[in-house]
């Protein structure tokens, strides 16, 4: 499951950011995108080119490209 399949009002942890560009991977690892951290789902563009993101107290936007490269999981908390 990636970013593309989140769900509004639930709780995510990324698993992994599968990245082999260095800037772009350097560039989420900078706004906090890393294995470990939760993540929720804020809002997605009209046609979703786009996905904004909470993490970290941080609302953060990703072009769809990036999301799909962020592997997440479901916490049971949500």
């Amino acid at each position: 499951m990636t970013l593309l399949d989140m769900q509004q009002n639930k709780i995510y942890r990324i698993k992994s950011v599968h990245c082999t560009q260095d800037t772009l991977a350097q560039r989420l690892y900078s706004l906090g995108i890393y294995a470990g951290v939760e993540v929720k789902l804020g809002h997605t563009s009209i046609w979703q080119h786009t996905y904004s993101i909470y993490i970290n107290g941080a609302q953060i936007a990703l072009r769809k490209s990036e999301a799909a490269l962020i592997e997440i999981e479901m916490l049971e908390k949500a």
